[in-house]
């Protein structure tokens, strides 16, 4: 099994924003969502990527329009290495997924969802001894609630000067490659830059098939929409 970084972080912008507290969100994952077991390890296979590990969060503090949408996260480490600039690699896929209510119409949705793929420098600590694997903590630990103030007003500044149309995502790109934002200098590892993100508009999503075992969300009628894909490389 090869060492996997520290996760990459997804956010969901919506154009009418409200504050987040990481801590007053509930993270599960395959336990939770029912994944297959395969030997002594979990499996969840969406269309035709099989995944070994599931994260699921509920998105708190939205606009009425997300009520009960959530954000999911889906692993797949390929088993065969690769030649990648001349080293041996395995290829990580991550998957981030907007879990949607029974019934929704994304199309009909105003919104961005930013995934930052360059991981925070701060780690969690694991036990004295014990293995990486066993660190634990909260998004507070690698995070500062100040940058994820300072992202949130910034981005909303954002969208209201796009005035809610479909430029905010690009007005919401622009404003997030500045490299001055305040209390973020261990976000990406970048000084004061954000890194590298991916934004997409929430309203011209992917709609995942469910064709397997295992759906990945806490409400089996939920939709799952592809917002984004993010492959890097492990030696």
């Amino acid at each position: 099994m090869p060492h996997l970084k520290t996760s990459t972080i997804a956010l969901l912008l919506p154009l009418l924003f409200s504050p987040v507290n990481a801590e007053d969100v509930k993270l599960v994952g395959c336990d939770a969502v029912g994944c297959p077991p395969h030997y002594d390890s979990d499996r969840c296979t969406v269309e035709n990527t099989t995944f070994i590990g599931v994260g699921v969060s509920p998105i708190p503090d939205v606009p009425s329009e997300l009520k009960g949408f959530s954000l999911v996260k889906a692993v797949n480490v390929s088993a065969t290495p690769v030649q990648f600039n001349g080293s041996r690699v395995r290829p990580i896929r991550s998957f981030y997924y907007l879990g949607t209510p029974e019934h929704t119409e994304t199309n009909s949705l105003s919104g961005c969802a930013v995934i930052f793929n360059d991981p925070p420098a701060n780690k969690f600590t694991p036990p004295s001894g014990a293995d990486t694997f066993a660190a634990t903590g909260t998004c507070a630990d690698v995070i500062q609630q100040k940058c994820i103030d300072t992202i949130t007003q910034r981005a909303r500044d954002a969208a209201n000067r796009a005035g809610g149309n479909a430029n905010a995502c690009n007005a919401l790109d622009r404003e997030l490659k500045k490299d001055d934002f305040s209390g973020c200098s261990l976000f990406g590892g970048h000084g004061t830059s954000l890194g590298n993100f991916t934004i997409k508009s929430i309203g011209n999503l992917h709609a995942a098939r469910n064709s397997s075992d295992c759906w990945p969300v806490q409400r089996k009628s939920d939709g799952l929409m592809q917002i984004a894909e993010v492959i890097s490389n492990v030696s």
